[in-house]
């Protein structure tokens, strides 16, 4: 009976964590569409909803002062609580990573740039199982990570690029993974500021501006471990973090 109890009351909190999640970061968007003009998806258009979503995280990335404007204004009439949750996100970690593993609602992916300290971090997922998205590994993909509750999470999409390695792409990957092994894991809030940090490329509020829809600059990009997979081929968002 105690393990029902237990599983229950964790059962709880999760559902607790997705609503709290969810309400932050639709309000927050809601607002960077209306200061904007982004377009809103409407209706019954699962498509165009996710398409309207993913403009305007794009927006927020690009111009994450509009954090600011929106902890000033406080449209949503927050509690003090909520208000530094959306504070923690105005220096996002955003980038590609390759996904090394899986387990439950948590995945552990590496920085793609060669040229980072190799990092193990491990993403929590707040709706999804990890396995539902990630059924190839390693793969590649292209996210933005925040703080929230204790963990790291995603802003809410996951653009998997890649998820076929060259022939030699797996021995760089084990490599990288060793090297990460001699470091301990970024897995909370306090590891993540400390990885963008030691890290101000991957950080949008270092004044790296990402290019459009958040991909990384060129420059950075020739430094990528995504030259140990082949070319993008699928170039599917996740709907949901």
């Amino acid at each position: 009976m105690t393990n029902k109890r237990t599983d229950k009351a964790a059962n709880d909190d999760a559902l607790r964590g997705e609503a709290s999640f969810l309400r932050l970061m639709k309000a927050l968007l809601a607002f960077v569409m209306e200061r904007t003009g982004a377009p809103r998806g409407q209706g019954r258009n699962l498509q165009a909803r996710i398409a309207a979503t993913s403009d305007a995280l794009d927006r927020l990335w690009a111009a994450p002062q509009l954090i600011n404007e929106f902890l000033a204004e406080n449209p949503a009439d927050f509690d003090e609580r909520d208000l530094a949750t959306i504070a923690s996100w105005r220096t996002p970690v955003m980038g590609r990573f390759v996904v090394t593993g899986v387990q439950g609602k948590r995945f552990a992916c590496l920085p793609a740039d060669v040229g980072a300290p190799p990092r193990l971090i491990i993403v929590k997922l707040i709706r999804r199982e990890a396995d539902e998205l990630f059924r190839a590994i390693p793969c590649l993909i292209e996210l933005v990570l925040l703080p929230f509750r204790g963990s790291i999470v995603t802003d809410g999409r996951i653009r998997r690029l890649s998820s076929a390695a060259k022939p030699g792409g797996t021995l760089v990957i084990e490599n990288r993974l060793r090297l990460a092994a001699l470091h301990r894991l970024i897995q909370t809030p306090s590891d993540l500021a400390e990885l963008a940090q030691s890290d101000p490329e991957k950080s949008a509020g270092h004044g790296c501006a990402a290019s459009p829809r958040g991909s990384p600059t060129p420059q950075h990009a020739r430094a990528m471990l995504n030259a140990s997979f082949t070319s993008p081929h699928d170039n599917k968002e996740g709907a949901s973090p």
